[in-house]
C-alpha cells in the first residue's frame, strides 16, 4: 500500500509563475504574460 504524504509544499513565486505559465500556454496558446505578484493566504 503507498504511502500518503500530508505535508503541503510551499510553492515559490518561481513555481507559482511557471505552473500558471504552463496552464496558459496549454489551454490559451499564450506564451508570454505578466505576473507581478502573488498573495499567500493561509491554508490555501
Amino acid at each position: 500500500m503507498p504511502v500518503v504524504s500530508t505535508e503541503t509544499k510551499k510553492l515559490t513565486f518561481a513555481d507559482v509563475k511557471q505552473r500558471i505559465g504552463d496552464h496558459l500556454k496549454t489551454v490559451l496558446d499564450v506564451s508570454e504574460f505578466t505576473m507581478t505578484s502573488a498573495k499567500l493566504e493561509e491554508n490555501e
